[in-house]
């Protein structure tokens, strides 16, 4: 009897149990039905964004190709049209009158302020599609500050605003730039001072700071000023801001709002920063930061420019790691390839090479790369023939390790063709 009714109980515990999984199971396939539901809407809306997503995209790309044909028919005609004025204005034999002569003067001006219109819609163009490209050399920061002094200072002198430059005979490292799109920095942010310092008692002022891997340059002036809640998005395009101080003054940057986003693009295009500061009635600081020249970035730049190449025209591209070492019986604390007889070795290196082969410093000057358009049989001849230099002009006391990678089969991008060139120089 006991047993019995043990047996009928266990029995109605398995019912409950079986109740309870059913239900459970009810309620895992309602959810799994929500979530297939959830997912198909996932799908759907995301595939619906990304066509919208891609339309976008093709009007933005659309708007780029307008603004940059436009520029570009715009302006032939405007450049014939202020030399026609020039020549008028410039005629001397008093056929022209002086009424006439002043509409031609504004007439001038305001097709020199749509010619420089045009050009910033193109560059902002160019640098919204990538297009805009920068060649950085090694270069003197003080000597372009001259010069984009010297293009402005007509205008400075006109309005008896005063300009102070930094000393052509302070020792500044040079930068790592392209000498034109800096002078092109240089000459809007000064031309923006110009704008908004007053007349007669104006400073506009070029200060240089040296950091550790940056040189600063200041551009201040003593005018009007920015509210600090503008600066945030002064560099943002179309941007003006309007000074409440001096009612009816014109915006600072006249014109379209896009020079300051041309500066910052062009900047950052140079792996730098740029800032404002300013305080309403006192004036204001715009500073930009470039990198210092060194040999590593100078080595980047040309090799991610072969590259660029390369993939355009579908062509191999060789790259040699040179790595010389002290041994046991090497005395001299300097690194090898800092030492003098290094100088006569890169020559000697040099005259192995073809013409458009390059030669360049790597890594703090401690390995000597060589970058060649060939491929991987032709970097191995070179790679041999490199080594019988070595091989006769390295002292005994050292020892050399060479490495070849090859693009695109060793590495699609300069990070990845370095590290196998550095990995293969350890083996």
């Amino acid at each position: 009897m006991f047993s019995f009714r043990k047996r009928k109980s266990e029995l109605e515990s398995l019912k409950k149990q079986m109740r309870g999984f059913l239900v459970e199971h009810e309620e895992l396939q309602k959810t799994r039905t929500l979530l297939h539901q959830l997912t198909n809407d996932l799908v759907e809306k995301n595939q619906k964004l990304q066509e919208k997503s891609e339309k976008l995209l093709r009007m933005d790309q659309l708007k780029s190709d307008f603004i940059s044909v436009a520029s570009h028919e715009l302006r032939t005609p405007l450049a014939v049209l202020r030399e026609c004025i020039s020549s008028l204005l410039e005629d001397g034999t008093g056929e022209v009158g002086q009424e006439t002569q002043d509409y031609l003067v504004i007439a001038k001006s305001n097709i020199e302020r749509l010619i420089t219109l045009t050009k910033e819609l193109l560059d902002i163009s160019k640098l919204e599609s990538g297009k805009m490209r920068i060649h950085r050399e090694k270069q003197n920061v003080v000597t372009l500050i001259y010069e984009a002094a010297q293009s402005l200072r007509t205008l400075f002198e006109r309005q008896g605003i005063k300009v102070e430059l930094p000393s052509s005979q302070e020792e500044i490292p040079p930068i790592f730039c392209d000498p034109t799109r800096i002078i092109q920095v240089l000459v809007n942010l000064m031309g923006n001072a110009l704008k908004n310092v007053p007349r007669e008692k104006g400073l506009v002022k070029i200060q240089i700071k040296k950091k550790p891997d940056f040189l600063e340059i200041q551009v201040i002036d003593n005018g009007c000023g920015i509210p600090k809640d503008k600066l945030v998005d002064i560099f943002d395009k179309f941007v003006q801001v309007h000074n409440p101080v001096a009612p009816g003054s014109e915006a600072i940057g006249k014109g379209m709002g896009l020079g300051l986003t041309i500066c910052k693009a062009i900047v950052e295009q140079h792996h730098g920063t740029i800032w404002a500061e300013s305080e309403l009635g006192v004036g204001s600081n715009f500073t930009f930061a470039l990198p210092i020249f060194n040999s590593d970035l100078q080595f980047h730049d040309l090799l991610e420019e072969a590259l660029i190449q390369a993939t355009a025209r579908d062509e191999k591209l060789s790259l040699l790691l040179i790595n010389v070492e002290k041994t046991p019986q090497d005395t001299d604390a300097s690194h090898p390839l800092k030492r003098e007889w290094a100088l006569n070795l890169e020559e000697k290196i040099r005259s192995r090479l073809r013409s458009g082969d390059a030669l360049l410093k790597y890594h703090a000057a401690e390995y000597i790369m060589v970058l060649a358009k060939t491929d991987k049989s032709g970097s191995s001849v070179m790679e041999s023939r490199i080594r019988e230099t070595l091989k006769s002009h390295i002292p005994s006391t050292l020892e050399f390790k060479t490495s070849v990678v090859t693009y695109p089969e060793d590495g699609k991008n300069q990070i990845e063709l370095i590290r196998e060139a550095e990995n293969k120089l350890k083996k």
